[in-house]
């Protein structure tokens, strides 16, 4: 669709690159899909053949992630609270780390939490 309701002939090129290459991946996803081996065991040496690798980091990050920054907006809630803690550095500010707060928060740690 994109590729024929286009009077610009760069954006008809990329419309067409990009066709491409989506057919390509969705083509080898199915491949992939049909050339599998047989069902991974369901066991290895007698314990539940888990990957629980990404599972631990993603939960690690998101604890990280998560101390990060709520030590961040306990440090702006107590610089509102009490304003001599801005220590007048600009980079410490609350309109500074508000951003860094809020971000950490809920990209950072909601990201990995949904993960986990």
């Amino acid at each position: 669709m994109a590729i024929a309701n286009t009077t610009d002939a760069v954006m008809t090129f990329h419309a067409g690159v990009g066709l491409v290459f989506a057919l390509a991946g969705i083509y080898a996803i199915f491949r992939g899909y049909a050339n599998r081996s047989e069902n991974p065991p369901q066991t290895v040496d007698g314990l539940p053949n888990y990957k629980l690798g990404p599972v631990k980091f993603a939960t690690f990050m998101s604890m990280f992630w998560g101390l990060a920054g709520f030590l961040v907006g306990l440090i702006i809630a107590l610089q509102l609270a009490f304003p001599a803690l801005n220590f007048d550095l600009p980079w410490t500010n609350f309109g500074r780390l508000r951003p860094l707060h809020t971000s950490a928060v809920i990209f950072a740690f909601g990201g990995n939490v949904l993960l986990a």
